[in-house]
């Protein structure tokens, strides 16, 4: 059992992903509470709340000023196109709970992207600190809503791409935190899969299906909800691609 919300960022350039991440969020989560903020409301999934942010806003007011609607201690990070695989493993996430309020740290990322360098904290978690160049990396993740938007608040970022943002905040406000890392395989170049949080992370990138990553994965999942990969194509590095 989930105690925590789940709070998504999307956009409705993103729509055709809609029924498949929520389709797995209701799969695997069902009952949570699930915020979604967005350019544009829907009625179609109803177990979702969708509020609405102003495009005109920067992106770090959009997130602000939902989270600061809200009266929770801890929520999830999510993004439309981190695509739920299989159950997440709950005594483990109600954990990482106790681990955050005992350490003070910000969060517990679900994914590594890296190993270099890092120090072991405690069984499977690792040490993520104040002012590391990833610092911050918008991946599934446990975080106290009043660091995240402390963070949001002091890097002031316009688009979210703007990492060394991120670390300058982590900097000036002295916090720090955490990922999980079991020893899994690495997924491409960036990162490696989570066995608490098995997700597609991402299924998009730069506009396209991240099919070079996660084709067994998108295979099943697209025919699932019938979706076509090829109106929106799939992801190929060789070729130039806006964002």
């Amino acid at each position: 059992m989930l105690n925590i919300p789940i709070v998504t960022y999307t956009h409705s350039s993103c729509e055709d992903i809609w029924p498949m991440y929520f389709g797995q969020l209701d799969k695997y989560i069902p009952n949570v509470d699930s915020y979604v903020i967005s350019n544009k409301l829907s009625d179609k999934y109803q177990n979702h709340k969708f509020n609405l942010y102003d495009e005109k806003q920067p992106y770090w007011k959009q997130w602000v000023n939902f989270l600061e609607t809200l009266d929770c201690k801890y929520f999830i990070y999510m993004q439309e196109d981190f695509i739920l695989t299989d159950r997440p493993n709950f005594n483990k996430l109600n954990f990482y709970l106790n681990f955050l309020d005992e350490s003070k740290k910000s969060f517990v990322k679900f994914i590594a992207n890296d190993l270099t360098g890092f120090n072991r904290i405690k069984e499977d978690l690792f040490d993520v600190p104040c002012g590391h160049p990833l610092f911050y990396c918008m991946q599934a993740s446990i975080w106290n809503r009043l660091d995240f938007i402390n963070m949001y608040k002091t890097a002031k970022v316009l688009d979210f791409v703007e990492r060394q943002q991120y670390t300058y905040a982590s900097r000036k406000l002295g916090l720090t935190g955490s990922f999980v890392y079991h020893g899994q395989p690495k997924r491409g170049q960036h990162h490696y899969d989570s066995l608490i949080f098995p997700i597609i992370a991402t299924a998009i990138i730069r506009r396209k299906w991240n099919y070079l990553e996660y084709p067994e994965e998108l295979n099943i999942l697209t025919q699932e909800y019938n979706i076509d990969m090829n109106k929106r194509g799939l992801y190929n590095p060789a070729e130039r691609q806006e964002w």
